[in-house]
């Protein structure tokens, strides 16, 4: 799972490939548009040695390689995570870049400075005239996906979630004891906390929201951890039925009423590999509604009571024929079934509509959240394949999608019916990226999930060996079961050991 796109108050982050631009418009005024630089010698260089002989065959090799360096230069920083922080009093911008090279960096863009500079942008979009070095880069043990920006007061903290099942915190600024002789501003590890870890597990996305740390992963979970106490566990949001893709928090509103009329319900939106949408009061840990996204049919309830067995024994709406190919799925060694399924959930800034992006699919889907149901809104058709979506402070939603449209931008219309409208000429934000990008040349990953190049298979699924002789399904009802398994297990072993001890007599155990 990678995280391409990112906004926070006037700005908005988004990684095109190797490149992460950051773009800031407050009040219609001028678009000023930043690359963020990767850290100098975070990859390595991708040059030769300079020693390579006259001769052909050895210019050949010499040459050979260095194409391999450079790819796999390009490789190592490739961006994999962007995250931002917007600060109104001090008009100043935040982003954190993580890189396949398991590196993170740290940048500060204060509009003030951008304002005095002379760049070549005139406003209405154009190439970017500033680059920003990263104030201060963090070297992570493992590769991070995901990121999210935390507060320890008066403290700026960056949370990274990596491909071990760890978060981590890191600062954003560096103090003057960890300064080095050289000058590198590069910590190589030193300057981070471990938080908490997921055992065995791959972290999809993490997030900071009421003092609770969310933090999803591969094994069908949501773990909910209070911070900075992050040694105590509030809970966990179990019924997925295959790796969390993405989570989003509700925002509280008065359409919302928990069950019961529990007014202190908080909610969240999970999207997963089962191909269903759940929402969940997360002060409980109870699923409430379910939306498969294969049939577009809502499970919930009008009580959420009767529906609740039904969604936790199908996971959602089949018919008979698409539960046996679920079935065949699931009993299959065959390659990962990755279309359409749903990547990327967001939610605007009031909790009443949730954007869906899905896997390989042109269109994102608008949901409503009112009374503990789905509803689908709106299907948006996009240009290219999108990669990621998320709500701005005024209701439009900014799409990240695969090239030649790159970014496209969908504003709310007015009346009681929300609804929405491209609005993609008009928008100087869009278009600065959209230049940048063709002038640039970049070509996008064609999904964000990633695929093992040895078995073609979907990274972040969990490797089960489903054909093999005695395996067992781990199903929650088998658990009992299980127990008393090894219960007899041991009993057997301890008469075996008791009757060789006697000479293989019979003897009693109880």
């Amino acid at each position: 799972m990678k995280q391409f796109l990112h906004i926070s108050g006037p700005a908005t982050v988004v990684a095109l490939n190797n490149y992460a631009y950051a773009v800031i418009q407050k009040n219609d005024e001028k678009v000023h548009l930043f690359e963020l630089k990767a850290p100098p010698g975070s990859s390595g260089n991708g040059n030769g040695n300079g020693n390579a002989n006259q001769n052909g065959t050895t210019q050949e090799k010499f040459n050979t390689a260095k194409q391999l360096s450079a790819s796999k230069e390009s490789q190592l920083n490739s961006v994999q995570a962007v995250v931002s922080k917007w600060d109104a009093e001090k008009n100043e911008l935040l982003c954190a870049v993580s890189r396949y090279d398991k590196f993170v960096a740290v940048y500060a863009i204060s509009l003030k400075d951008a304002n005095d500079i002379d760049g070549d942008s005139d406003g209405d979009g154009g190439k970017a005239s500033v680059q920003v070095e990263p104030i201060v880069t963090h070297k992570t043990p493992k590769r991070c996906c995901a990121l999210a920006f935390g507060e320890i007061s008066p403290m700026n903290i960056i949370i990274a979630g990596d491909l071990a099942g760890d978060v981590h915190a890191f600062p954003v600024e560096k103090s003057k004891s960890e300064s080095n002789s050289n000058g590198n501003d590069s910590d190589n590890g030193n300057g981070g906390r471990l938080l908490l870890g997921h055992t065995a597990s791959m972290l999809t996305s993490v997030q900071i929201v009421d003092g609770k740390l969310f933090s999803a992963d591969r094994d069908e979970k949501v773990r909910i951890s209070s911070f900075p106490q992050t040694f105590i566990t509030d809970g966990y949001l179990l019924g997925h039925e295959a790796y969390v893709t993405d989570f989003t928090v509700l925002a509280s509103n008065s359409n919302s009423s928990g069950r019961n009329g529990d007014s202190n319900a908080k909610y969240c939106v999970t999207a997963s590999g089962d191909k269903t949408i759940k929402l969940w009061n997360y002060k409980s840990c109870v699923e409430v509604a379910s939306l498969g996204t294969d049939t577009d049919a809502d499970t919930s309830s009008e009580d959420g009571k009767d529906n609740k067995d039904s969604v936790t024994a199908d996971g959602m709406n089949f018919t008979d024929e698409e539960e046996q190919q679920t079935d065949r799925k699931e009993s299959s060694s065959s390659s990962d079934d990755d279309d359409h399924i749903p990547v990327r959930v967001s939610s605007d800034k009031k909790g009443e509509l949730v954007a869906v992006v899905y896997n390989g699919k042109n269109t994102i889907d608008i949901l409503t959240v009112k009374d503990e149901k789905f509803e689908k809104l709106q299907s948006l058709e996009c240009q290219s394949s999108p990669l990621a979506a998320m709500f701005s402070d005024d209701g439009s939603l900014t799409v990240l999608s695969k090239e030649s449209s790159y970014v496209e931008r969908f504003a709310q219309e007015d009346g009681n019916v929300p609804g929405f409208f491209s609005n993609i000429d008009d928008c100087k934000i869009t278009a600065a990226i959209k230049e940048v990008a063709k002038e640039e040349d970049i070509s996008m990953p064609s999904s964000i999930l990633e695929v093992d190049e040895v078995t073609g298979k979907l990274k972040v699924t969990k490797k089960l060996r489903v054909g093999s002789e005695g395996y067992v399904k781990h199903e929650p009802w088998m658990r009992g079961e299980r127990v008393q398994t090894k219960k007899d297990k041991a009993k057997r072993r301890k008469k075996r050991k008791l009757e060789e001890k006697h000479g293989g007599l019979p003897t009693k155990t109880d």
